[in-house]
């Protein structure tokens, strides 16, 4: 646990990073001194009231004043605390924001190692206990600081010697608070942490629900599930304890200070060393100073939590993230987000979507506001569209010059446009692996010393026994892992030096479970462009793609797929991933054992999709079809993370024996296949 001073900075340097406009704030504080100020006026009239009673006359100025300061509290006090509540709605929605964009540029190790519940908790639960600190709490110690001290001076000028047995109760209570604020942070840190576990339970049973059902596994989470939970109430109940020994400590102090100073003032007032008035103002302030402690301590103890929450979100916020760049600005953002929704968008003319200029779509707008696009340059899905649906409005980024007439522009490797998109990377390179070994953070690598060069347009097939590594190159070629050794090479550039964004811009890489997220079909097929595409394009990709199907759906493009898909086969899926593909027109593609779980309807549609997709493209599959593996140009076979034979169909028929087991068992099945059919 970091000392006090380092929790002390970590949630300032929070707070100060999210902190919205400070004048807002400094409004908040002038209103909280205007209540305090108003509350501690109204004693002095209460005073002045109750002694005019007893010399029997009232004059009509002290009653409007004390009308005058009830109303000033009143009101000071409800703008103070919407202020404060707007701020720290403000400052949570900003720590949200940047925990959000944060998790999203993590690195995918991270994602292998933290449960997505996990996450979750750190962006709604933590960042709540912070929200709470300062809406319910900071407000009030703010005011409640400002009227203990205006109550004290105020004490010490009507009587001194009263104001100081009230004071003597503060390094009693104060002795055995700040101990108890310690503990409370500790027990915030294991409650944050069960919170996480629990959260990260519950999203990993309902994600697999049906896992769960169908190996009647019920039992078994419900104990684990009640575990955690059982967890959460004794951290509960041990909070609990504390603050059962807190509340009535500062009730017995504030009863006994009560009974002191009354019989004190009393004695005084009977003595006519005090007036009535006096002794009624004392006590009022005596009040005005001890309900205050009382909100500090229970703001004291939101802090301790508050620290807790804050360690989380600083330890998350630390993380490191993958190389984004400055390339990604805000328009690219407008872009996909507009892209995702390209349903709800406004064409700009007769039905067509805006295109941002792509490595796969050049921009040419006359200064006229005639619009063209050469064939070349347009994806493969706008060329065989028909002319009248799909007639391709291509534009420029919104930063493109105010004379609508642009260009596309060849940059270096790493650099950005001056749209802020990502530099165009030359594809027509052969890509390297030179050396490379790579390990998931143990002692075994999975991969060790591979070398092999993939020329623009090859087709290249990765087979292999289960284990051997072929994925996990996928996986290198996307960067969602660095080389442990060895280099991965565009050409003579590194991977690692160009830009992110760029890179993978360029690639399309379909899964053998081929993730479509919850939302409508049209969002899932315009997921991550950012551009717009006309519907004929959405519609020649579909065709090509065999995802026909969706045009027979009774809400067509807009059918809801449920989470995760689970409203569409695996085959629809495939072809859904395929036509996603085909909308990005990627130069690099990955297909990662794309027809290995689908009946052989399916995966026919589905391989004659891919051979759509595969034309023109310089493409990488990790296949167990022997089609697909005799009619690569060339093929690599791994064992055990080591490449042990490249060549041809014929080649590795003639030299590797692994291989041609592996082929013979192919056959072997597909002879197997057609006597049953």
């Amino acid at each position: 646990m970091p000392e006090n001073g380092g929790q002390w900075k970590q949630f300032m340097n929070l707070i100060r990073d999210a902190m919205p406009a400070k004048r807002i704030f400094i409004l908040a504080i002038a209103l909280s001194i205007l209540e305090a100020a108003g509350g501690l006026i109204v004693p002095i009239f209460t005073r002045d009231l109750i002694d005019q009673f007893a010399s029997a006359g009232i004059e009509p100025g002290v009653v409007i004043w004390l009308t005058a300061a009830f109303i000033l509290q009143a009101a000071a006090g409800g703008f103070s605390y919407y202020l404060m509540t707007y701020l720290g709605e403000s400052l949570v929605r900003k720590i949200r924001e940047r925990l959000w964009n944060h998790v999203l540029k993590l690195r995918i190790p991270y994602f292998d190692k933290h449960e997505s519940g996990e996450l979750i908790s750190r962006v709604t639960q933590d960042t709540n206990t912070v929200k709470m600190l300062v809406t319910n709490h900071l407000v009030t110690s703010i005011s409640g600081i400002i009227s203990i001290i205006g109550a004290l001076i105020i004490l010490f000028v009507i009587d001194w010697k009263m104001t100081l047995i009230m004071l003597a109760a503060v390094p009693v209570s104060a002795t055995i608070l700040v101990p108890l604020g310690r503990l409370v942070y500790r027990i915030s840190l294991h409650t944050q942490d069960e919170l996480a576990s629990f959260s990260a339970g519950l999203g990993r049973v309902l994600s697999d629900i049906r896992l769960v059902k169908s190996h009647n596994a019920q039992a078994l989470e419900s104990r684990m599930g009640e575990e955690k939970i059982a967890n959460l109430f004794r951290l509960g109940m041990r909070e609990a304890k504390i603050q059962s020994f807190v509340s009535p400590l500062i009730t017995t102090v504030i009863m006994a200070v009560l009974v002191v100073l009354i019989g004190y003032g009393g004695a005084r007032v009977a003595a006519g060393d005090l007036s009535a008035g006096t002794l009624v103002a004392v006590i009022i302030y005596m009040f005005q100073i001890v309900m205050p402690f009382s909100m500090l301590a229970q703001f004291f103890t939101a802090f301790q939590k508050a620290m807790g929450a804050t360690e989380r979100i600083q330890e998350l916020l630390n993380t490191e993230t993958e190389p984004m760049g400055e390339v990604a600005g805000d328009a690219q953002a407008d872009l996909a987000a507009q892209a995702v929704q390209g349903d709800q968008a406004i064409p700009p003319a007769q039905g067509a979507h805006v295109v941002q200029d792509t490595p796969a779509a050049q921009t040419i707008q006359g200064a006229q506001g005639s619009q063209t696009a050469r064939a070349a340059d347009v994806p493969q899905a706008v060329q065989d569209a028909s002319g009248a649906q799909g007639a391709h409005v291509v534009q420029d980024t919104p930063s493109a010059q105010a004379s609508g007439a642009s260009r596309r522009q060849d940059q270096p490797a790493g650099r950005a446009t001056a749209s802020g998109r990502p530099a165009s990377i030359n594809w027509h390179q052969p890509l390297h692996f030179r050396d490379v070994s790579f390990s998931y953070g143990g002692d075994e690598h999975v991969l060790r010393h591979v070398n092999f060069t993939i020329e623009p347009g090859q087709t290249v097939a990765f087979v292999g026994p289960s284990g051997a590594g072929k994925t996990t190159i996928f996986s290198l070629i996307e960067r969602f892992y660095d080389a442990t050794d060895g280099t991965i090479a565009l050409g003579e550039d590194a991977i690692d030096t160009l830009p992110l964004l760029g890179w993978r811009e360029g690639i399309g890489y379909v899964l053998q479970e081929s993730p479509v997220m919850s939302g409508t079909i049209r969002s899932n097929l315009l997921y991550g462009l950012s551009r717009y595409v006309s519907d004929a394009e959405i519609a020649s990709a579909v065709r090509q793609a065999n995802a026909t199907f969706i045009e027979q759906l009774p809400e067509g493009y807009d059918t809801e797929v449920g989470e995760r898909g689970v409203k569409l086969s695996g085959g629809q899926r495939q072809r859904i991933a395929i036509a996603r593909a085909l909308l990005r027109d990627p130069k690099l593609l990955l297909l990662d054992e794309a027809t290995s779980n689908l009946d052989s309807e399916s995966e026919a549609l589905v391989q004659e999709a891919l051979g759509n997709l595969m034309r023109g493209r310089t493409t990488l599959i990790i296949a167990h079809r022997l089609s697909t593996v005799i009619g690569a140009d060339r093929i690599i076979f791994l064992e055990k993370g080591v490449v042990t034979g490249q060549g041809t169909h014929e080649e590795l028929m003639a030299t590797h024996p692994l291989y041609r087991k592996f082929v013979e068992q192919q056959m072997q099945k597909k002879s197997m296949n057609s006597e049953i059919a």
